[in-house]
C-alpha cells in the first residue's frame, strides 16, 4: 500500500471521529434549543393570547352587570371554545379546559384521549415518557385551568432535518479536512520521499551521481543533500573501482604474458629434450624441471582464472561431456603422482557411458581435477576414490539431471573450525600445511566459485587424521547425441607433410614451435615480426601459418587482416600463438581473421591438434 493512502487511511478515522464529536454535540445543543424555544412559545400563547381572549370576554360581562346571569356567562364561554377551535387550526396545538378536575373542552374529538393526555400532563413522569410540550394557565373567576400541548414529533421533525444537514456536514467537513491534509501531507511529506525514492532507484541501477530537485527548510533537504552526497562518492568509488578492476587486468594480462612466453620456452625445450638420448640422471633432471614449469603453469592459471570469476569476466558455455572420457583422462594424469605417494587413486564413473552431458565440459574437468590435484596432495600411504553418478529429481523434466562428483580421500583431513577456510582464496586449513605440502591455496575457492556461476554446490565432510569427503551437485541436461566413436580431445595424427610459416620473434619460442611441428613431419618457415609474414604469404604457398600476437614493427593482429585481404591467399587458416589468456582476448583475435588461438606455454598434442583441426577444416 502506497504512503499516500496509509496517511489516509489513518487522518480519516480521526476525523470523522473528531467531526463526529462535535456533530453530535452540535445536535444536542440544537435539540434542546429547538425543545426550549418551543416551549417558550406555548408559554406566550397560553399567557398572552388565550388568557388575554378569556378576560376579554369576563371583563365584558363584568361592564354589562351580566356576570352573575348563568345563560350569558356560557354564552361567552361558547365564544371562547370557539376562538380556541379557530386558534388549534391556525397554530396546530391542542387546548384543554378543566374545571373541578372535569373536561368541559377540548380541541380533540376524542374526550377520552384527552383524558388520558391530561392525566399524563398533570403526571411529571408519565409526562417525559410520552415526550409531550405543554402549557398552562390558571382562571379563577370561572375556576378554569386551561392547557395548551403539542406532541414533540413537531419538533422531532426540524431535529431530524438538522440531524440531516448535520451528518451531510460531517461527511463533507471529513472529506474536505482529507483533502486539505492529503494536499499538505502530499506537499510536505510524499512528494519529498518520493524524490527520495526516485532518486535511490536512480542511483541503485545506474550507480552515477544524482541531483535531487527538492529545495525545502527541513529534514527532507537535509536528507536530499547527503544523498547527493552519497553518490557523488559512489560515483567516485565506482570510477577508482573500475580503474582499480582495469589496472588489475592490464597488470595480469601483461604479468600473464610476461611469465607464460619464457615459460613456454622452459617447457618446449624441455619436452624436446625429453625425446632426445639421455641418461637416467639427465632424464631425472628433465623430469624435474618439467614438473617444475607445470606448477608454475597451473599456479599462474589458478590465479587468471581467480581473477576472472571475482571480475564477473567468466562465461560459462555448455558443451558435451563425456564422463567416462573424464574418468580416464583423471586416472591417466594423476596415477603416477598417486603411486608416488604409495596411494591408491580408484576413479568409478556410474553415469551410463552412453550418455553424453550438456554442461560447461572444460570447467567441470577444471572442478574434478582440482578436487582430485587436492586429495592426491594431503594423502600419504592411502587412498582415493572420486565417484561419478547421475540422478533425476521426481517432477523435473525429462532433460533435468544431478550430476554427483565424490571425492574421498584418506589424507590429513581438516578441523571442523577450518572447514569453511579451505574454500577461500590463497588459505589452507593451516599456516604449517602451506609449509609442508606446498601450493596457493586456490584451487578449492576457484571449485566454490565456479560452482556458485554454474549453479552447483559444494559440501565437506572431514574429520582430522582420518580424511576428507567432497560431494559436488552440478545441475546438467542429458543429451540426445550418440556417443561419439573417436574422443575428440584426442591427438589427431594425419599423414600429410605440411608447409607451415611460423611468425615468432621470440628465438626460444620459435625452436619450440618449430620443434613440435616437425617432429610430426611438418616444414617450417619462420619470420620474426607481422611485416615479413605478409610478404612470405603473399609470395609462397604455405598450408597453416602459426601467428604471434605481440610483435615489432606489425604486430599478429594487423598482419592478419593484410594477409586476409590479400587476393587468392586470403582463407589460409591462421593460429594465433598468445601467452594472453583472457577468453575476451581471444575472441578479439578470432575477429580479426585468425581460425583458432593456441595459448602459451604451447603443449604439443595441443599445437598439432590445432594445426590438424584448421586444415581439416579449411574450406576447398
Amino acid at each position: 500500500m502506497k504512503l499516500t493512502l496509509k496517511l489516509l487511511f489513518f487522518f480519516l478515522p480521526f476525523l470523522v471521529l473528531g467531526l463526529s464529536s462535535v456533530g453530535g454535540y452540535s445536535y444536542i445543543v440544537a435539540r434542546d434549543a429547538a425543545y426550549l424555544r418551543e416551549q417558550q412559545n406555548l408559554d406566550y400563547l397560553i399567557s398572552k393570547v388565550v388568557n388575554s381572549m378569556i378576560e376579554q370576554r369576563y371583563e365584558v360581562l363584568q361592564r354589562s352587570g351580566l356576570a352573575s346571569v348563568d345563560s350569558f356567562i356560557q354564552a361567552y364561554q361558547q365564544e371562547v371554545f370557539t376562538e380556541l377551535k379557530a386558534l388549534q387550526r391556525d397554530t396546530q396545538k391542542d387546548f384543554h379546559i378543566t374545571s373541578n378536575e372535569t373536561i368541559i373542552f377540548s380541541t380533540l374529538d376524542d374526550l377520552d384521549a384527552a383524558k388520558i393526555l391530561l392525566s399524563d400532563i398533570q403526571s411529571p413522569e408519565q409526562l417525559q415518557l410520552t415526550q409531550t410540550l405543554n402549557a398552562k394557565i390558571v382562571f379563577s373567576p370561572w375556576q378554569w385551568q386551561v392547557y395548551v400541548s403539542e406532541s414533540s414529533a413537531v419538533v422531532t421533525d426540524t431535529l431530524n432535518t438538522i440531524r440531516n444537514v448535520t451528518a451531510f456536514i460531517i461527511v463533507l467537513a471529513a472529506l474536505m479536512c482529507s483533502l486539505i491534509l492529503w494536499l499538505i501531507t502530499r506537499r510536505t511529506l510524499i512528494r519529498p520521499i518520493q524524490l527520495l525514492q526516485a532518486a535511490s532507484q536512480d542511483i541503485s541501477q545506474k550507480k552515477h551521481r544524482v541531483n535531487i530537485d527538492l529545495h525545502t527548510t527541513d529534514e527532507f533537504n537535509q536528507l536530499a543533500r547527503d544523498m547527493e552526497k552519497m553518490t557523488e562518492a559512489i560515483e567516485d568509488g565506482i570510477k577508482k573501482a573500475e580503474a582499480a578492476n582495469h589496472a588489475k587486468s592490464e597488470f595480469l594480462a601483461t604479468m600473464s604474458h610476461e611469465i607464460r612466453t619464457p615459460l613456454n620456452g622452459l617447457l618446449g625445450m624441455t619436452s624436446l629434450l625429453k625425446d632426445t638420448e639421455l641418461n637416467h640422471k639427465q632424464v631425472e633432471i628433465v623430469d624435474a624441471l618439467t614438473l617444475s614449469s607445470k606448477t608454475l603453469s597451473s599456479i599462474i592459471n589458478d590465479v587468471l582464472d581467480l581473477s576472472k570469476i571475482e571480475a564477473g569476466q567468466l562465461t560459462i558455455e555448455p558443451t558435451l561431456l563425456d564422463m567416462n572420457e573424464l574418468a580416464n583422462s583423471i586416472h591417466v594424469v594423476f596415477s603416477h603422482l598417486a603411486s608416488d605417494k604409495h596411494t591408491i587413486l580408484e576413479c568409478v564413473n556410474n553415469v551410463p557411458k552412453s550418455q553424453l552431458l550438456i554442461t560447461d565440459a572444460v570447467r567441470v574437468r577444471q572442478i574434478a581435477f582440482n578436487l582430485v590435484a587436492n586429495a592426491v596432495k594431503f594423502t600419504q600411504h592411502g587412498s582415493i576414490k572420486i565417484t561419478f553418478e547421475l540422478s533425476t529429481e521426481p517432477g523435473s523434466p525429462a532433460k533435468d539431471s544431478m550430476l554427483t562428483m565424490t571425492c574421498l580421500d584418506t589424507g590429513i583431513g581438516i578441523a571442523s573450525h577450518r572447514q569453511d577456510a579451505v574454500f577461500e582464496a590463497f588459505k589452507q586449513s593451516d599456516s604449517s600445511t602451506t609449509r609442508k605440502y606446498g601450493g596457493t591455496g586456490l584451487g578449492l575457492s576457484i571449485v566454490k566459485k565456479l560452482l556458485e556461476r554454474m549453479g552447483g554446490t559444494v559440501t565437506l565432510d572431514s574429520e582430522p587424521g582420518k580424511g576428507s569427503c567432497f560431494v559436488v551437485q552440478l545441475p546438467v541436461q542429458l543429451s540426445d547425441v550418440n556417443m561419439p566413436t573417436e574422443i575428440e580431445n584426442s591427438p589427431v595424427f594425419v599423414q600429410q607433410t605440411l608447409r607451415i610459416l611460423l611468425v615468432e620473434d621470440n628465438e626460444i619460442n620459435a625452436i619450440v614451435a618449430k620443434g613440435f611441428a616437425e617432429k610430426h613431419g611438418h616444414f617450417v618457415l619462420c619470420c620474426l615480426d607481422g611485416k615479413q609474414a605478409l610478404e612470405a604469404v603473399a609470395h609462397n604457398n604455405f598450408d597453416v601459418v602459426l601467428m604471434d600476437i605481440h610483435m615489432p614493427v606489425m604486430d599478429g593482429v594487423t598482419a592478419t587482416k593484410l594477409i586476409r585481404a590479400l587476393p587468392e591467399k586470403g582463407n589460409i587458416p591462421i593460429i594465433g600463438l598468445t601467452a594472453e589468456a583472457f577468453d575476451e582476448r581471444h575472441q578479439t583475435f578470432i575477429n580479426a581473421g585468425m581460425n583458432s588461438v593456441v595459448t602459451k606455454p604451447v603443449e604439443e598434442a595441443t599445437l598439432i591438434n590445432s594445426i590438424m583441426q584448421v586444415v581439416i577444416d579449411k574450406p576447398s
